[in-house]
């Protein structure tokens, strides 16, 4: 298995915050949330390398990291998280193991991008999110027509960098709002309304 500490932390701290007000998060969710966040992450001018994994395109136009995928499978056989109709939730180990991984560096480089990523996902319903996660610039370009080449590099992203630009003239740069942020960039490459956006 290929997974990181940054992706082991990643996922137990996804799914403790959506457990109760989500019943549980897929592996999908997983990983269009662990994407959204590092996508945050940039936003607060946070380099990409300090991420401690990567994603690939797939042929479904969705994110996905084989870091994560192996977290995800190495905390179900460790007992760590559960699975109930294909809805993680954290086990008493797995509270354990976060409790501990909490105390870690990279806790403090991801908590605050992770907890914007799912306040968005609290806040949006689950079409918009996803809609507007598949229409990030480096997933939508053109030239990704092949299926894991790597994302958030490459030409389309000083697209994304545009956006963010626009982002800041609303939320201040040096002390920004992540989840209010997050939240009116997902609804303006989903393409919807900003008038839609909930009190965030």
């Amino acid at each position: 298995m290929n997974f990181t500490p940054e992706s082991i932390h990643d996922c137990l701290a996804i799914t403790k915050n959506l457990e109760e007000t989500m019943r549980g998060v897929t592996h999908q969710e997983l990983q269009r949330l662990t994407f959204l966040a590092c996508i945050i992450s940039l936003y607060a001018q946070r380099p990409l390398s300090d991420w401690g994994y990567s994603f690939s395109h797939t042929k479904y136009g969705t994110p996905f990291s084989t870091e994560v995928s192996a977290a995800i499978g190495f905390l179900e056989e460790s007992k760590h998280i559960l699975s109930n109709d294909g809805r993680y939730v954290v086990t008493d180990l797995g509270n354990t193991f976060y409790n501990f991984l909490s105390t870690q560096s990279y806790h403090f480089n991801h908590i605050l991008y992770i907890n914007a990523a799912c306040g968005s996902a609290s806040a949006l319903p689950p079409g918009t999110l996803a809609k507007g996660l598949n229409n990030e610039p480096t997933i939508s370009s053109n030239k990704l027509r092949e299926n894991g080449m790597q994302l958030l590099y490459g030409a389309a992203i000083e697209i994304l960098y545009e956006h963010f630009q626009g982002l800041y003239t609303i939320f201040p740069k040096d002390n920004p709002d992540l989840l209010s942020a997050a939240v009116t960039w997902l609804l303006y490459v989903a393409d919807e309304p900003l008038s839609k956006r909930m009190d965030v």
